[in-house]
C-alpha cells in the first residue's frame, strides 16, 4: 500500500517538474523575444534594389500596352484565382501594378503568386525567382 503512495507522489513530482521546466523555458523565450525585438535591425534593402528597379522598369513598359481598365483586370485576376492558375494571376497583378505601382497589398499578392507559379517556358523559369524577390522587396518597402 505504501508503494502505491510513493509511486503516486513520484508521478506528481514528475508532472510538477515538467510544469516548472515549461514555465522556465517560456520565461527564457519571452526574455529572448524581448531582447531580439529591441535589437531588430531593418532589412538591408539597398543590397537588392536592382530587383526592384528591374521590375519597375518592366512595369513602366507594360503600362504603355495596357488597354483595359482596372475593373476588367480585377475580373481577370478573380478568374485566374478561381482556376487556381497562379501564373495567370501574376500576369493580371502585374497589369494592375502597372496602373497602381504604389499598392503594397498588390505587391505582396504578386509575390505570393510568383512564389508558387509554374514557369511557362525556360526564360520564364529563369525570371520567376527574380520577379518574386523584386515583388517581395517592393511589398516590404511600401509597407514599412
Amino acid at each position: 500500500m505504501a508503494f502505491g503512495y510513493v509511486r503516486l507522489a513520484a508521478h506528481h513530482a514528475a508532472r510538477l517538474n515538467h510544469a516548472l521546466w515549461a514555465v522556465l523555458i517560456g520565461l527564457v523565450l519571452i526574455v529572448f523575444a524581448a531582447t531580439a525585438a529591441s535589437a531588430a535591425k531593418p532589412f538591408p534593402i539597398n543590397s537588392f534594389t536592382y530587383y526592384m528597379n528591374d521590375y519597375d522598369a518592366e512595369l513602366k513598359k507594360l503600362a504603355k500596352t495596357i488597354d483595359k481598365p482596372a475593373a476588367e483586370l480585377e475580373i481577370e485576376l478573380a478568374a485566374a484565382e478561381a482556376a487556381s492558375n497562379a501564373r495567370l494571376a501574376a500576369v493580371s497583378l502585374e497589369k494592375l501594378l502597372a496602373l497602381a505601382p504604389t499598392d503594397a497589398a498588390l505587391w505582396l499578392k504578386l509575390a505570393q503568386r510568383l512564389a508558387v507559379s509554374q514557369p511557362i517556358n525556360d526564360e520564364d523559369g529563369y525570371r520567376l525567382p527574380y520577379k518574386a524577390v523584386g515583388a517581395s522587396l517592393k511589398a516590404y518597402l511600401l509597407a514599412a
